[in-house]
């Protein structure tokens, strides 16, 4: 990829979905789905039943990967990390303008960073060296 026009946050659409560009290779694109509200509230609630269980896998499983947004833009909404990796995406992806605050990037980098995370090597290595102030 010669230059990325999207930095670590950035909001894009592709194919009428919203994602949140991670990083990238020069072969593959790393980002993360804004999921809708009710999309959101389902993931939460499931989320909660597998912690009542005490699923010892909850925190390496990819499905319960996700980090709920506090960005005035996203609200309620959540960045889903289920499938975070892609070829180099068949269309161009329109960067929407939309940058996520400090928080939700914070957030983003925990999760990515956390031990076991479930998302791809390729990702955490890019994250990895990523800085926020």
């Amino acid at each position: 990829m010669e230059s990325d026009p999207l930095l670590f946050g950035d909001v894009f659409l592709y194919r009428d979905e919203e994602y949140i560009f991670l990083g990238a290779t020069d072969v593959v694109w790393y980002a993360a789905k804004v999921i809708t509200v009710e999309q959101t509230k389902r993931l939460c609630e499931f989320y909660l039943r597998a912690l009542r269980k005490n699923n010892p896998r909850i925190d390496i499983m990819p499905l319960y990967c996700f980090v709920e947004l506090q960005t005035k833009d996203f609200c309620g909404r959540a960045a889903y990390f289920n499938d975070t990796q892609r070829d180099k995406y068949l269309e161009i992806p329109k960067p929407l303008g939309i940058q996520l605050d400090l928080q939700d990037k914070k957030a983003i980098r925990d999760v990515v960073l956390k031990d076991k995370s479930p998302v791809p090597i390729g990702l955490i290595e890019i994250v990895n060296k990523i800085k926020l102030d």
